[in-house]
């Protein structure tokens, strides 16, 4: 079982001397979906982005899966490990739907029939049926753009998977869709999913809830 552990983490950005994040300690699990809401300079930003390998803490530690982050593997864990989230969806503008799933598999060297059979596979288990796999994302819903970027994250194999805001573009019922297909990453595959978010209903459907105050990080009741 994977685990993301936080060790009394702190950030401050060149020539501040202020922390963003002061001193926030956590343990998060595969398995699991945990959220974190906070307002906004609360440093969600901050801490998403040394969740997801883009720097390292100015103080404390991150631990994955038994392994200290250090900046010389910050390359390693976001290619093999990490799969990003975004609320613009980050799809390939030029590419169908399938071919955006097919991407990180032919990254890996599988030869593209057996790639193109597994995205199709990874599109349904999202609740994407064949009639758009082959649609561009421009012609796509936000909340079937959102679902590509997730069977994107099962073709990448990632074991950690980190979503900023991404209901953050989609109405009620979508935003409901796509995190009930976040769950699935965890319960039914395993993955460990961290979802930032501003929307109090959508974080109660996670396993785990955190709020982020003055870069202080606290379970919510």
């Amino acid at each position: 079982m994977a685990e993301l552990i936080l060790n009394e983490v702190r950030y401050h950005y060149p020539k501040s001397e202020r922390d963003v994040l002061n001193g926030v300690s956590v343990r998060f699990e595969s398995g699991v979906l945990s959220t974190i809401r906070g307002r906004s300079g609360a440093g969600k930003s901050t801490l998403l982005h040394l969740l997801a390998g883009m720097d390292v803490p100015t103080g404390g530690s991150i631990v994955w899966d038994g392994s200290l982050l250090t900046k010389s593997g910050l390359d390693a864990y976001r290619r093999n490990d990490v799969g990003l989230i975004a609320q613009s969806y980050l799809l390939f503008p030029t590419r169908t739907a399938l071919e955006n799933v097919c991407y990180p598999m032919q990254l890996a060297g599988m030869d593209l029939k057996q790639a193109k059979v597994e995205a199709a596979q990874l599109l349904v288990s999202v609740g994407l049926g064949a009639e758009l796999h082959n649609r561009l994302p421009a012609n796509m819903s936000g909340g079937e753009q959102q679902r590509v970027g997730i069977a994107r994250c099962l073709a990448g194999n990632r074991r950690l998977i980190v979503a900023d805001e991404p209901t953050g573009n989609l109405d009620d019922d979508n935003a409901v869709e796509v995190m009930k297909c976040l769950l699935r990453l965890a319960h039914d595959y395993g993955k460990l999913v961290i979802v930032v978010t501003h929307d109090a209903d959508i974080a109660e459907m996670a396993d785990r809830r955190f709020y982020l105050s003055k870069g202080e990080l606290r379970p919510e009741a």
